[in-house]
Order: C-alpha cells, then sequence, then structure tokens
C-alpha cells in the first residue's frame, strides 16, 4: 500500500473538495508519524467548484456547500412530481394538484434536509456538516433515512489509510 508514497483523493463534489482541503496537512502529518522512517505520503485534494473561496463568509459557505436537495433546489418529473432531488425518489407532492410553493413551504421532508443538525451518525457529529451535509439521496438509498450517514463520506476514505497504516505499524 502507498508505494509510491502518495495518496490522492479525486472527488467531483464540491464540498468533499473542501473538507479534503481542510483536512490535507492533519492527515499528512498523522500519516508520517504513523511512519516516520518512510519518506512522507503527498495527499493531492483537486479543487472543484467552491472548494476554497478566499474571504468567502460562512453564510455562503452554507449555502453553496454540500447537499442543496430540499434547501436551493427541487427535482420535478415531466408528470409534474416533485422530488427534493432527481436522485431521491421521494415524492413530495404533484404540480397537477399543489402549488410548488405549497410543497416547497410545507414538506416535511424538505424542512428535515433543510435542518442539518437532524443529520445522525458521523455526519450529524461532524465539524463539516453545515458545509458539507453529505450526499443525502446516497444515504436514503443505502439506508432508506436521507438523515443517516453518508456512506460515501470523504472523511471516511482519509480515515481508512490512516487506520490501515496504524495496523500495519503494529504488527
Amino acid at each position: 500500500m502507498l508505494q509510491n508514497k502518495k495518496l490522492k483523493i479525486f472527488t467531483t463534489a464540491p464540498q468533499f473538495a473542501r473538507v479534503g482541503l481542510e483536512m490535507k496537512e492533519k492527515i499528512v502529518e498523522e500519516i508520517c508519524t504513523i511512519n516516520p522512517t518512510a519518506p512522507c505520503v503527498e495527499l493531492a485534494v483537486p479543487t472543484t467548484h467552491y472548494a476554497n473561496i478566499p474571504g468567502i463568509t460562512p453564510e455562503v459557505a452554507e449555502f453553496i456547500g454540500g447537499c442543496g436537495a430540499g434547501r436551493v433546489y427541487a427535482a420535478i418529473s415531466p408528470e409534474g412530481d416533485v422530488q427534493p432531488c432527481v436522485f431521491m425518489p421521494i415524492k413530495l407532492g404533484n404540480l397537477r394538484h399543489e402549488r410548488f410553493e405549497e410543497i416547497w413551504l410545507n414538506s416535511s421532508v424538505l424542512n428535515e434536509l433543510r435542518d442539518r443538525k437532524k443529520l445522525k451518525g458521523g455526519c450529524g457529529t461532524c465539524t463539516y456538516k453545515f458545509i458539507c451535509g453529505g450526499c443525502r439521496a446516497r444515504a436514503y438509498g443505502y439506508f432508506g433515512d436521507y438523515l443517516m450517514p453518508d456512506p460515501g463520506c470523504i472523511r471516511r476514505v482519509y480515515e481508512k489509510p490512516i487506520h490501515t497504516l496504524q495496523l500495519q505499524m503494529s504488527l
């Protein structure tokens, strides 16, 4: 593992790039601490859409960061069905029977998606929950609950190599 001494994490999700950039130094330091005799690991995280904008305010970071399902957008099918996003098959209402504004303002699902304090597990306790929040559709797909942790969380991608190195060093 890590033969070329480079650990590269690539993602197209802007919230993951932001978390990766913020954690980069900590991860490299931990890996070098685990194996101080080996050449250090280089961690490369490509920036994407909103990864690291200098001078960005916390309010803007929360607005543009992470899953926008129910916060900044919703999906509408050709039949008029409204869903939190195209990847989350939860029918919230139908535009042939209700106004979009009513669905947007009154949907209990959308209101829960907007409240990141309701996130469960790792996402609920994560430092980055207001910047990232994870993919709610992926959580729903895996667990049947859109408030569960995102199984594709990039922090787990980082933590696994560190944990593996710790295990190898202890053998």
